[in-house]
């Protein structure tokens, strides 16, 4: 087959390398051709490829094919490896779901509410038409993101009056977490970002990923792909047993506070401090040092810790302005 026609034939694929002696892979080929029927019978047909390693060795080393079958998907220029078990089902959802927007429509802001969690951020796009030319971006750029991000779509135009965008076709709002909400400074207009001329979907992705931790937050299995997912920032952990204190919630927000009145009016945006459970967390704690510490912080592969035994402010703005001088901020 000709790849290069099929790619520019075809936004949406997937396609399989094997070769004729793989058992593994005369196996599963029954799995995948009843995969691309039953696709090819779906709303929105998707075709379904197979490569033979053997022959197509350019391809072969263009992805790296190491084992066989391996499976990936294309959307767009953007390949996704399939990884799960190949079974019809799973073959078909996952295909299904980069047809899918990578978005959900909202009627309002109350249904928006309802669908977020306090330690999520969210994507909010604000338009006039769900085929206004940026919309594709939009959802490009969500698919990039490796931080379990959701993103919502809503033409509402009490939604547009609350933004203060009724003059605009297209609007952008990061909204970040709310537990330690520091008010209208959490919600970011971003339209910018797409309105670039060239504007890539992964550059877009990294772009609203800098901007989407906040500067006070907690680290938890909502949050974690995020926190993982940040590069160049200063990310400043402090650990405590939130999960054995009689009251976790107010233990949080009491440092949450401390930190809000005595650290950031002082050190602003230059660190973003993460609340962590060290109990329920103890190898990402782990990673900063083997020793204990009060607070912890990292940029990309270099960590500085504070050792001691009681959180002190003025002791943390210390540490916390040495950290960014040797960071380079």
């Amino acid at each position: 087959m000709n790849f290069t026609r099929f790619e520019e034939d075809h936004q949406l694929f997937m396609f399989v390398f094997y070769v004729d002696w793989c058992t593994h892979c005369k196996e599963m080929m029954p799995i995948y051709e009843i995969a691309a029927k039953i696709l090819k019978r779906s709303e929105n047909p998707v075709i379904l490829a197979k490569i033979d390693g053997m022959t197509q060795n350019q391809l072969v080393n263009r992805f790296d094919v190491k084992i066989y079958p391996k499976f990936f998907i294309r959307n767009k220029g953007r390949i996704i490896p399939f990884e799960e078990r190949p079974t019809t089902k799973t073959l078909v959802d996952a295909v299904l779901k980069e047809a899918r927007p990578a978005y959900r429509p909202v009627s309002n802001l109350k249904e928006l509410d309802a669908e977020r969690n306090v330690d999520q951020a969210v994507l909010l796009a604000l338009t006039n038409s769900l085929t206004h030319p940026l919309m594709d971006l939009f959802d490009q750029s969500i698919r990039y993101a490796d931080s379990g991000l959701k993103a919502f779509v809503s033409k509402d135009p009490d939604a547009r009056k609350y933004f203060n965008v009724t003059d605009r076709e297209f609007a952008v709002f990061l909204l970040q977490a709310q537990r330690f909400s520091l008010g209208p400074s959490t919600t970011l207009d971003i339209t910018q970002i797409y309105g670039k001329p060239g504007a890539q979907p992964k550059e877009v992705s990294d772009e609203v990923l800098k901007r989407q931790p906040p500067l006070v937050g907690a680290y938890n299995q909502l949050t974690l792909r995020m926190y993982n997912s940040v590069r160049d920032m200063v990310l400043c952990v402090i650990p405590q047993s939130f999960s054995i204190s009689t009251e976790p919630v107010r233990a949080m927000n009491k440092i949450a506070d401390q930190l809000k009145q005595h650290i950031l009016p002082r050190i602003k945006d230059q660190i973003h401090w993460i609340l962590i459970d060290d109990l329920n967390y103890p190898k990402v704690v782990e990673s900063y040092s083997d020793s204990d510490f009060m607070v912890g912080c990292r940029l990309n592969n270099e960590t500085f810790t504070m050792p001691g035994d009681k959180l002190d402010m003025n002791e943390i703005e210390v540490f916390a302005r040495k950290t960014l001088l040797k960071s380079g901020f």
